[in-house]
């Protein structure tokens, strides 16, 4: 006989989910830990943050700890633990968590890591909404900037709102497009074409702003703003 589908296993056990209390007390937590573990804790600010980009200073630096999270969390972390300030000075780090930042544990000197993100940057592509820095149109005809595409991209740049048709193999545009326009947000496939032409409209980067020690030394850092 076929099974009711009112036979149904009722577990006895109730799983209970994490709240958003208990991960903002984890986060505290674990600042607590890294701020007696690590020589240095530095406060930055970033821009353009995507994360291939933050996944490869992770991985470049993975004998050390960023936490990017709610900034008054972060700012909760680095006041005072239940006994005592979990170090001496840690809450001046706090008026550098504002906007987009986080905060960066390791045992690597000042000199290096500011030296590092002065040099450091990624070229970002810009997301759906991003303003673009530059105007890009393909011109009418055989464009020079599509001539290295295979032809099997046509249903792709088709997709992508483009006039097109392939003669010898080639592609010419029916008609100018616009790929980007100096001051305006990128639309969905603007973005997109973007990426395929490898138009890059600012960078990845992060400003390191001031840093502690485990010894108290607190050190503002004059770097250039973002």
């Amino acid at each position: 006989m076929p099974k009711s589908k009112r036979n149904r296993v009722v577990p006895l056990s109730k799983v209970t989910k994490k709240g958003p209390g208990e991960k903002k007390e984890r986060q505290v937590k674990n600042i607590h830990k890294y701020l007696k573990q690590y020589k240095y804790c530095y406060a930055f600010t970033y821009k353009n943050m995507t994360n291939i980009a933050m996944n490869s200073l992770k991985e470049y630096f993975k004998d050390s700890v960023f936490m990017i999270g709610k900034n008054h969390v972060m700012q909760v972390g680095l006041g005072k633990t239940e006994e005592e300030e979990s170090k001496q000075g840690s809450s001046n780090l706090n008026k550098y968590l504002k906007g987009n930042c986080g905060l960066f544990f390791t045992d690597k000197d000042p000199d290096d890591i500011i030296s590092y993100f002065k040099e450091y940057s990624s070229p970002y592509f810009g997301n759906v909404g991003s303003v673009s820095n530059q105007t890009l149109i393909l011109k009418r005809g055989f464009d020079e900037h599509l001539a290295d595409f295979p032809s099997s991209m046509e249903s792709q740049f088709r997709q992508l709102g483009m006039n097109i048709k392939i003669d010898d193999g080639k592609f010419c545009l029916l008609d100018d497009y616009i790929v980007c326009q100096k001051g305006k947000e990128l639309t969905p496939d603007q973005s997109k074409m973007c990426k395929h032409l490898n138009i890059y409209l600012d960078e990845f980067k992060i400003f390191i702003k001031a840093y502690l020690g485990n010894n108290g030394l607190f050190k503002e850092v004059e770097v250039e703003d973002n």
